[in-house]
């Protein structure tokens, strides 16, 4: 895949609005994981030593298009400076006047964090009137967000339309390796899907299917197929009205000879905590007031044997609620299974990373993007990259 590179334009005395995704994992009010500000260093030092003003623009959370204190960036300014090893200065909104202030004010060489683009509606339906003013006194657009390019927002696409855009390294390497390792994956291939929501992942899941060997399913997502199936999941989160689309999923793999391997066994809890007690149990002994918060020891051992002998592995979400102690193992066993495997491992997602950063483990492959890294594997164009691809 061959896309515009920032490499490709002199960006000296220019203004450069730079797409990155600093939607970190916050934990008591701290980033849990710096990893995708770390991700995206590499290009905004870059700009910055052409001697560029560089302007970054983000995402954070789920504000609904409203101003909502409790999605601002403004916390995350000291991380960006630790990060980049230089002074950073936040603006107050990601448009408008109070933005024009800070940009004016600020020399060539200036570093600027702007607040949350979703505290505006137009941000997520890409209108052409919110794309104008986030481009408005910028000279180049830089799309650094690999993981935010499924999505067709102003941020992401509309801006395009005005500016000249290209794209930053750390987006120029994640999208040339995965469409590299993944449009032909090594066979056999193995998916692992864990995390919350098969919401989230319906039509990626059923373009995988015509892709892949196994699907492994773990997570709270494991639980909606569980439920599909006549099993009592308790108090557990799970979707019940996506119970038709994991049973059409389960039907969709039998027509296609993928294996489809839910938990055997779960590890549940009355609440959830790090100090509660927990204990493991068969699916077909979930109680009542039951909360499944990982899959138990018996369902990573059979997950290991299809990522032991694959091709290629990838991994995205994780197996239980891995943020708390108790509810982690599953994660912890299927991490060592898939970086001590001999195929080509790749792991993507947020939540994913965040749950092995301290394990020591090494894997061939680590995405920044969870959702959009899925959408590739299937098959499916980023709107954020078909823009930027060259002519």
């Amino acid at each position: 895949m061959k896309l515009r590179s920032i490499k490709d334009v002199d960006v000296k005395g220019k203004r450069v609005l730079v797409r990155v995704d600093y939607n970190v994992p916050v934990k008591n009010g701290v980033v849990a994981d710096p990893e995708r500000i770390i991700s995206s260093a590499e290009t905004v030092k870059w700009l910055l030593a052409h001697g560029a003003t560089v302007v970054l623009c983000s995402h954070f959370g789920r504000p609904d298009g409203k101003k909502n204190k409790d999605y601002s960036l403004k916390f995350i300014v000291s991380k960006v400076e630790e990060i980049m090893g230089h002074k950073v200065i936040f603006s107050n909104d990601c448009v408008g006047a109070v933005r024009a202030k800070v940009v004016d004010s600020a020399g060539p060489g200036s570093l600027i964090l702007l607040e949350n683009v979703r505290f505006y509606e137009g941000e997520e339906k890409n209108e052409p009137e919110f794309a104008k003013k986030l481009a408005e006194g910028m000279d180049i657009f830089v799309n650094d967000a690999f993981s935010a390019s499924h999505r067709a927002h102003a941020s992401v696409v509309g801006v395009t339309e005005i500016l000249g855009s290209y794209a930053g390294f750390s987006l120029e390497e994640e999208a040339g390796y995965l469409s590299g390792s993944l449009e032909k994956p090594k066979k056999p291939f193995v998916v692992v899907s864990g995390g919350a929501k098969i919401s989230d992942k319906i039509d990626v899941l059923k373009s995988l299917i015509e892709k892949s060997d196994v699907l492994i399913i773990g997570g709270a997502m494991a639980n909606t197929f569980l439920a599909a199936e006549g099993y009592d999941v308790g108090k557990s989160l799970y979707e019940e009205n996506y119970e038709s689309s994991a049973t059409e999923i389960t039907r969709l793999c039998e027509d296609h000879s993928v294996e489809l391997i839910l938990p055997d066994d779960v590890v549940t809890a009355k609440t959830i905590g790090d100090s509660v007690k927990t204990e493991t149990k068969p699916i077909d002994e979930v109680e009542k007031n039951d909360i499944i918060v990982d899959v138990g020891s018996i369902s990573v051992g059979k997950y290991a044997e299809p990522i032991q002998f694959a091709g290629t592995i990838f991994w995205n979400g994780p197996m239980g609620i891995a943020e708390h102690k108790n509810a982690r193992g599953g994660t912890i066993g299927i991490a060592k299974i898939i970086a001590e495997s001999e195929g080509l491992s790749i792991i993507g997602g947020g939540d994913t990373i965040a749950a092995v950063k301290d394990m020591n483990l090494t894997f061939d492959f680590v995405s920044t993007g969870g959702g959009a890294t899925l959408e590739m594997l299937s098959g499916k164009k980023l709107p954020g990259l078909e823009v930027l691809k060259k002519s």
